[in-house]
């Protein structure tokens, strides 16, 4: 049990590093490849952009529609001539690069009929007139847009501007766009290798984590086994002198019982309870402590159950009568032939009973069920329940009653002798059979502990 919890205190550690690590690479992926995506693109756009602005910088041979009437245009309304030899004389490399990147320019007039300025190859211009047929941008904009051609998925980044308006009258859009399709390859590929290497990342984060964790758990485990080996130590020294204070007070209380004062008697009642307790809470913590060095085992033998649950009902009764407590029991079979550890099975039902007196009320009732039913599976499966009329358990609190020194109410607990470990101790010896354990309670109303424990022949095998 020990051994299993520090597994998952160390996987625990790892998981949270490794989280923290992959939502680190996660951030530092997603701005890396966001802020190189944005660079690449935001050239691509103050490229087409500029070709909006100058389209007769990319447009150099005048046997074109659109050059010859854009140049007419210019000259009539601004009777200005230094444009034409601003075409034929700009011959710079970012003209020539510019014209070699652009894939098409077009200008369409007010009834959305295309005039070509540059045109691509048939099959793309098709789709490309289709993407911008229906296209009337109020001002510059842009899109991407997948064209399929040849079989293959090919990206382009389109840009259109506002209308051009001369003396009222509506010159037509300007519509541009380039090929990126080798762009996004590449950010493509740059996004699974990032991803890749985010993984091996993480992995080796991961291992890093692990032992790191490792490290980390070395001096917590020397402190437990330090801790562990003095609650063993203390309570092996302590149950001699507990027995021999036991013994001594009931001989006392025997031989001077009719020389005691009344008050003199109930101070040694009040100590023999006393000593009772600690002879109890010190045997729960040396079972916890065999439990946590795994020096406690499961010792399976053959036995029958009945005999063992009359006997417990017996010594509970003693403690019953005094708080006039009914018991009843519905036991199905005469006899019950187990294969468990009977010590153990025991002490299961002895600390549920001794639960069920304690926090039942005067008057009150308790009741024990043993039978053998089958599971889903059609498996035999050995029931044990035990209900009372006590004070009941929170539902918020029936899933923290089986950890250590949990006490519901604990200053009842504590008046009642309760210690916090008697169910943390049953559930283990369910846990060790295989078994699991629920509690069915509501507040006022009782509670009602039962135990499923799978039915095992020698072999350990299920019966059926």
């Amino acid at each position: 049990m020990n051994h299993d919890l520090f597994k998952q205190i160390r996987f625990r550690l790892t998981l949270l590093y490794t989280i923290l690590m992959m939502i680190f690479l996660a951030v530092a992926m997603f701005i890396s490849y966001y802020a190189l995506s944005s660079m690449i693109y935001q050239v691509k756009e103050e490229q087409l952009r500029y070709v909006l602005d100058h389209p007769e910088e990319v447009l150099k041979s005048r046997d074109t529609r659109f050059l010859e009437e854009y140049e007419d245009d210019e000259n009539e309304d601004d009777d200005d001539h230094d444009e034409n030899e601003y075409f034929k004389e700009k011959r710079d490399n970012q003209s020539d690069l510019l014209r070699d990147q652009i894939v098409f320019l077009y200008l369409t007039q007010g009834k959305g009929s295309p005039i070509t300025g540059k045109e691509p190859e048939p099959a793309i211009s098709r789709e490309i007139r289709e993407k911008i047929q229906n296209w009337r941008p109020h001002e510059t904009e842009y899109k991407k847009e997948s064209i399929h051609i040849r079989g293959e998925d090919e990206v382009y980044l389109l840009m259109a501007a506002a209308p051009r308006i001369h003396d009222g009258k509506m010159e037509g859009y300007i519509y541009a766009g380039n090929d990126v399709t080798e762009i996004e390859s590449f950010l493509t590929l740059l996004k699974w290798i990032m991803i890749a290497l985010s993984l091996l990342f993480v992995m080796i984060a991961a291992a890093a984590g692990n032992y790191m964790a490792g490290k980390a758990m070395i001096p917590i485990k020397k402190s437990f086994q330090r801790q562990r080996q003095f609650v063993a130590d203390a309570s092996h020294e302590l149950r001699t002198p507990l027995s021999v204070m036991q013994a001594s007070l009931e001989v006392l209380q025997k031989e001077e019982e009719n020389q005691l004062t009344p008050f003199s008697q109930q101070v040694l009642e009040d100590m023999k309870d006393e000593t009772r307790r600690m002879t109890r809470l010190v045997q729960h913590l040396l079972t916890l402590a065999r439990m946590d060095s795994g020096a406690l085992e499961i010792n399976r033998e053959r036995f029958d159950l009945i005999p063992v649950v009359h006997n417990l009902l017996r010594k509970a009764g003693s403690l019953a009568d005094k708080k006039r407590i009914v018991f009843h029991s519905d036991i199905a079979d005469e006899t019950l032939p187990v294969y468990a550890d009977r010590e153990r099975i025991t002490q299961l039902l002895y600390i549920l009973l001794d639960n069920a007196v304690k926090y039942t009320p005067e008057g009150g009732e308790v009741s024990i069920e043993i039978r053998v039913n089958n599971d889903d599976r059609g498996k035999k499966v050995l029931e044990m329940s035990v209900a009372d009329t006590g004070i009941g358990i929170p539902e918020e609190e029936q899933s923290q009653i089986f950890k250590r020194f949990y006490r519901v109410d604990k200053a009842r607990s504590r008046e009642l002798g309760g210690t916090g470990l008697g169910l943390s101790i049953a559930s283990w010896i369910v846990e060790a059979h295989r078994g699991m354990i629920q509690v069915e309670s509501k507040p006022g109303e009782g509670s009602k502990f039962v135990v499923r424990i799978p039915l095992v022949n020698e072999k350990g095998e299920l019966m059926n």
